[in-house]
């Protein structure tokens, strides 16, 4: 991508240049580029996209020029991955690239992970912990903790592996909304998108997902603006507006079920009692009823959007759909998955 991406010929890369600023027009209402950090050089710019992730200075940046901050949104999971590369069993036989546990019994159980098949005939094993519940570092500990899952199948795959190197942490406190979308008033030639709008709990892997929607939507203005050569002033403030139904079709999904743990810190959505009950009846219809499963994965990884799930013809089925019991391990089993599959062991639970 890199590649292809500097082989256009007026695209110039800048590596590990820090932004220290925008430069502003002398009314300081256009923004007209950026600032290098190191060198204090200004780059010169029709038009600014802000992708600087959930770090962004953007709302701080314009609030200096007069305008408005957005207001935040914030929910506290503290969530925290540990990862170890480890060396895959010689001549081992697997139909699966991916293994993945998710909680049993919310609130119950905070932890899960997954196995992700990756080259040089190694896997990457990641441990992921809810509220604080972290995987160790150390090999033995990192054993345990999948050994004492509900569902140990991932430490049955590992228990007699190797680790390559050292583990890698990663912590994540919660997740940031910025809501530019309620703003009135928003500078020229500057857009924010990304992270730098809203960073999404990563267990759920939407936050790519989001962003890329947006540069859709972002495109599809620019071309509005093709046929006069001239991007209009309040520009930021209709991308944001349309760019509002992919973020809350994330946010108001993953909010729903960090909330089922009451250590959870920020506001819950509206209608958050309807919206759980509904989620679960959901989860439960997706592991036995196949078609409604394609249609509420596309919404979970936003390819439809969620009122393609609201069919009657679906919402008659999850009001009967059969709730999964916790009475032992799940009939699915990664030999069952097929060439590619996921091999999800707890998906009617959450």
């Amino acid at each position: 991508m890199r590649k292809h991406t500097l082989a256009i010929p007026n695209i110039t890369l800048h590596v590990a240049a820090s932004v220290s600023a925008y430069t502003w027009n002398e009314s300081e209402t256009t923004v007209t580029g950026v600032t290098l950090e190191a060198s204090g050089e200004s780059i010169k710019a029709d038009f600014v996209a802000d992708v600087s992730g959930r770090n962004s200075k953007a709302s701080d940046w314009i609030k200096k020029a007069g305008f408005i901050s957005p207001e935040r949104s914030s929910i506290g999971i503290d969530v925290g991955y540990t990862t170890f590369v480890v060396a895959e069993p010689p001549n081992n036989q697997r139909n699966w690239n991916l293994l993945y546990t998710i909680q049993k019994d919310i609130p119950a159980d905070t932890r899960g992970g997954g196995i992700f098949c990756i080259e040089g005939g190694r896997y990457l094993v990641s441990a992921q912990g809810y509220h604080k519940d972290y995987g160790p570092k150390d090999w033995e500990g990192f054993l345990a903790y999948f050994k004492s899952h509900p569902f140990p199948v991932i430490y049955e795959t590992i228990k007699d592996c190797q680790p390559i190197g050292e583990a890698k942490e990663y912590r994540y406190a919660a997740y940031l909304r910025r809501h530019y979308e309620k703003l009135t008033d928003f500078p020229s030639g500057l857009v924010v998108l990304g992270d730098a709008i809203c960073s999404l709990n990563p267990v759920y892997g939407q936050g790519m997902t989001v962003a890329a929607k947006e540069v859709e939507h972002l495109d599809q203005c620019l071309q509005q603006c093709a046929s006069t050569r001239h991007i209009e002033d309040k520009f930021a403030l209709s991308f944001f507006k349309g760019a509002t139904k992919f973020i809350d079709a994330a946010w108001d999904a993953i909010t729903v079920e960090d909330f089922r743990y009451p250590q959870t810190r920020g506001q819950r959505p509206k209608a958050y009692a309807l919206a759980k009950w509904l989620n679960r009846r959901f989860f439960a219809l997706s592991a036995t009823d196949k078609e409604f499963g394609v249609a509420f994965t596309k919404v979970l990884h936003l390819v439809e959007p969620p009122e393609s799930i609201l069919k009657p013809k679906y919402l008659f089925k999850a009001l009967f759909a059969r709730m999964p019991d916790y009475q032992g391990e799940p009939s699915f089993s990664p030999e069952e998955a097929g060439d590619d599959a996921v091999a999800n062991t707890a998906k009617a639970s959450t």
